[in-house]
């Protein structure tokens, strides 16, 4: 028999942008149900075996550009340990985290939230509408079916799952136009290692990353593939090059593979048809909104699929702002949207993606969804 849930606020994807949003929706007092299909919390972050958060600063200081939620992650992340500090990073402030040091940070951010219940292992499956506005929807958990009746509904899923069950109108790039997707995987037994063995990897091996960890033998490779990249052939080539990286860069020669992302991560999918879309003209110029809620001032950074990683930064100590109007559905009254999916174009989205103003994303869904309870 199906469990039946009744809630203010339903959030469908705990990454950092669905946290957020379910943090900031119960913390004002709404009951708030948070979806996770993994048994984890984190999503891309902790899949992708991230070591920085970007698009959490100005490109002038090393200060938080959105205050809330991220800077309380932040401050938490800096009260663990000294490692998990700013770095400067070309044009722009990243902030650096030890493995291990955000999860933790992020359970302590949702502890003891008495209007916030978290259930893992449980994916959205099936939505229920009438005329513009989500009635129900239905989950499928790790031992039952649940049936959910939210006031209102935050997609953070990265995936875009409840925008296309419900019929939300959204976007998507042709497959040979999208970003290239990532796929990381860890080593360990490295020798020597040090700052010029990042400049060394994307020199034998096309498009890839290379992250050393602090005073250890280990480090992340990050390949960046083609969206239409399958596990299966990815792993093969993950081998392929790892023997290759043995026999040519001598701090290889006794390293092994310790660990694989648990899937490929791609960097762009569907986006909303929001009532307003962002543009790389509004990024570039530093456009501000009446309903700006959120700064940002990271580059348009698109991974192309022939030309690799390409930049286009704003002018020093520039802004601009993502209006309230990029979260909001375009034809579906209680529908909002956080994270990766929101309106914007193909070129934007290269700057509104990353991990830092996904967080800001998420905070100010959450509190708009508040809002809109209000209406109901």
């Amino acid at each position: 028999m199906a469990k039946k849930i009744v809630c203010d606020v339903l959030v469908i994807g705990a990454g950092v942008s669905g946290l957020a949003a379910a943090v900031a929706a119960s913390e004002r007092g709404a009951k708030t149900l948070l979806l996770e299909q993994n048994n984890f919390i984190g999503g891309t972050v902790i899949t992708a075996m991230h070591r920085y958060l970007c698009g959490l600063y100005n490109n002038t200081i090393p200060k938080v550009i959105n205050d809330g939620i991220a800077a309380r992650l932040i401050s938490k992340l800096r009260n663990m340990n000294p490692e998990n500090r700013p770095l400067h990073q070309g044009k722009v402030y990243v902030f650096s985290f030890r493995r291990g040091d955000l999860s933790k940070a992020l359970c302590e951010l949702i502890k003891n939230k008495k209007n916030l219940k978290i259930i893992l292992e449980c994916r959205a499956c099936s939505v229920k509408k009438y005329k513009e506005q989500i009635i129900t929807v239905q989950a499928k958990g790790k031992k039952r079916v649940i049936i959910i009746k939210p006031k209102v509904v935050i997609d953070a899923s990265g995936e875009g799952a409840v925008i296309k069950l419900s019929g939300a109108k959204y976007r998507i790039s042709p497959v040979n136009r999208r970003q290239l997707a990532g796929f990381s995987f860890r080593l360990k037994g490295l020798k020597d290692v040090n700052e010029f063995l990042s400049i060394k990897v994307p020199y034998y091996i096309k498009f890839a990353t290379f992250t050393p960890f602090k005073d250890r033998d280990e480090g992340v490779i990050r390949l960046n593939i083609t969206a239409r990249a399958d596990s299966e052939g990815i792993t093969k080539k993950v081998f392929k090059i790892f023997h290759y990286l043995r026999k040519v860069l001598p701090e290889f020669k006794d390293a092994y593979i310790a660990e694989f992302s648990t899937s490929i991560i791609e960097r762009e999918g569907i986006c909303l048809q929001g009532e307003y879309t962002l543009t790389a003209s509004d990024v570039l110029h530093g456009k501000k909104f009446k309903d700006g809620l959120i700064k940002n001032s990271w580059p348009i950074e698109l991974w192309d699929q022939k030309k690799g990683p390409q930049y286009k930064y704003l002018n020093q100590g520039q802004y601009y702002e993502i209006p309230l109007r990029c979260l909001k559905s375009k034809n579906i009254k209680n529908l909002l949207v956080c994270g990766r999916c929101i309106s914007v174009t193909h070129e934007a989205l290269g700057s509104t993606r990353v991990a830092g103003t996904c967080i800001a994303l998420g905070e100010q869904a959450g509190i708009a969804a508040l809002k809109l309870c209000a209406s109901y």
